[in-house]
C-alpha cells in the first residue's frame, strides 16, 4: 500500500472511532429520555393512546423482583384506567409468574377503551405500557448500532495501521 494510502486508511479509521464514540454519547443521552421502563432514571408517561381490545403490556423498572422487593406482591397488583379528567376504573391484569425471566414486564391487560387513557397501579401512579400505540421507536438502539459498527471498524483500521508502522518502522 502507497504511503498516502495508509495515512487515508488511517485517519479514516481515527474518523470512524470519533463518530463511534460521539454516536455512543447520544445513544446515551437519548436513552435517558426514552418513556420506557429499561431506560435510566425512568418516569412513566401520564397518559398512553391504546387501542381498544387490544392487548398491552404492563411494565415496571426491574419488573416483578422490584415489585417484590418492595413489598408489592405482583399477583396483588391492582390497577385502574381512566379518560383523563374521567372517574377511574378497574382494570383487570393478568400478572406474570414471579419467576418469570422478564426484565420488566409486570402484567398484561386488554384495553376497555381506546385513545388516550391514563393507567396507573396501587402504590406505583402511572405505569409504563411499553408498546402503547404512541410509544416512539427506541432511538437510542439505532444510535448504538452506528456506535458499535463504527468502533469496529474504526478501531481494525488503526488497530492494521499500527501493526503495519510496527512493521516498516
Amino acid at each position: 500500500m502507497a504511503g498516502g494510502s495508509r495515512v487515508r486508511a488511517g485517519v479514516l479509521g481515527v474518523a470512524l472511532v470519533l463518530v463511534g464514540l460521539l454516536a455512543w454519547g447520544v445513544a446515551r443521552v437519548f436513552a435517558g429520555m426514552q418513556p420506557v421502563a429499561y431506560a435510566p432514571n425512568a418516569v412513566a408517561p401520564d397518559t398512553v393512546h391504546l387501542t381498544a381490545g387490544h392487548t398491552y403490556e404492563l411494565s415496571w423498572p426491574g419488573g416483578v423482583r422490584a415489585l417484590a422487593a418492595a413489598g408489592m406482591p405482583p399477583s396483588q397488583l391492582d390497577c385502574e384506567w381512566q379518560s383523563p379528567g374521567r372517574t377511574p376504573q378497574e382494570l383487570s391484569v393478568q400478572t406474570v409468574p414471579s419467576d418469570t425471566t422478564l426484565t420488566d414486564r409486570v402484567a398484561s391487560f386488554v384495553a376497555p377503551r381506546g385513545g388516550d387513557l391514563v393507567v396507573t397501579c396501587s402504590g406505583l401512579g402511572p405505569v409504563f405500557v411499553d408498546d402503547a400505540d404512541d410509544t416512539v421507536p427506541d432511538a437510542a438502539d439505532a444510535f448504538l448500532v452506528v456506535a458499535s459498527a463504527a468502533l469496529a471498524v474504526g478501531g481494525v483500521a488503526c488497530l492494521a495501521q499500527l501493526h503495519r508502522a510496527r512493521r516498516t518502522g
